[in-house]
């Protein structure tokens, strides 16, 4: 509460949150509902996920040169504005799958560039010491929307229509665009600017590929990456296995779709609260342990 900057990136996070828990529930049951094909469904919903595999790298070290904040404001922007379009599409009952697809697959870029731009600048709003506080009241923002979003997703989605559930999604990425216009940040560009154009050409590519390179720099490193992998591979996959089987298989409801997910929240909130706890472990050894836990319930 002593940082109000800080409270205004939060407050940002916890309104894009809220708006993706919202899209992951409904965006699988309207392409599914329009393609009627488990298979075709996952394929373009993984067009948003190429997004990240494709312009991780890049991305990162074209934000290292400019202002985040400025650039997390205008993708939020941006993100909205292709939301509405979305919602626009599914109200003219357009079932161009390749046009919806096109469209997820910038939702995935720029989403790309809001997360890394978040993460660049949480350590520059807080100070070091307090980055593991930082972090944790952001995993607590997570947990909350976790619990709460699905459901409430899902009830809207039955009462409303996906239409006006993405509207409602786009304009949660407006609040968060607003909220980080009036973040207060100093910036300090770790990049020197090149003289001409071909030098910053050259410039942007050796940092890219010493950027790849730090992925696999050491053992640390490398089992972090493969973890980053295996994580991002699984949280994708259950959530759209629990979806389909609980919409082609159970036949629930949209609202008992989202009360399923939200349960999942349960779980986050309490990580959040026993994670001060364990600051004082060593941490590979209690992220094996917290994994074995994971398989075992999977």
């Amino acid at each position: 509460m002593i940082n109000g900057e800080f409270i205004k990136v939060w407050s940002h996070y916890l309104s894009r949150l809220l708006s993706d828990r919202f899209y992951e529930l409904i965006l699988p049951l309207i392409v599914l509902g329009i393609s009627g094909s488990p298979i075709i469904t996952t394929a373009v919903l993984m067009v948003q996920k190429a997004a990240s595999i494709l312009f991780a790298i890049p991305v990162g070290t074209f934000i290292e040169r400019i202002n985040v904040v400025t650039v997390a404001w205008v993708a939020n922007f941006v993100y909205g504005c292709l939301l509405f379009f979305l919602s626009y599409i599914f109200a003219r009952d357009i079932g161009d799958l390749w046009l919806i697809t096109i469209i997820i697959f910038l939702l995935g870029f720029v989403g790309l560039v809001i997360q890394i731009a978040q993460q660049a600048m949480i350590p520059r709003i807080v100070s070091r010491e307090r980055l593991l506080s930082a972090n944790n009241l952001l995993e607590a923002a997570d947990a909350i929307v976790t619990f709460i979003g699905p459901a409430l997703g899902g009830y809207l989605f039955a009462t409303y229509g996906g239409s006006t559930t993405l509207i409602i999604c786009g304009t949660l990425y407006l609040a968060a665009m607003l909220l980080l216009i009036f973040t207060k940040y100093n910036h300090q560009p770790t990049v020197k600017k090149q003289q001409t154009l071909v030098k910053s050409v050259r410039a942007f590519i050796e940092e890219s590929k010493a950027g790849m390179g730090h992925l696999f720099i050491n053992a640390s490193q490398k089992l972090i990456t493969l973890t980053a992998i295996v994580l991002s591979f699984s949280t994708t996959f259950i959530i759209l296995s629990v979806i389909m089987h609980a919409d082609l298989t159970l036949a629930f409801s949209e609202t008992q779709i989202g009360l399923l997910l939200s349960c999942a929240g349960i779980g986050n909130l309490l990580g959040v609260f026993l994670m001060p706890r364990f600051n004082q472990m060593n941490w590979l050894p209690f992220l094996g342990l917290l994994m074995a836990i994971s398989g075992v319930g999977i």
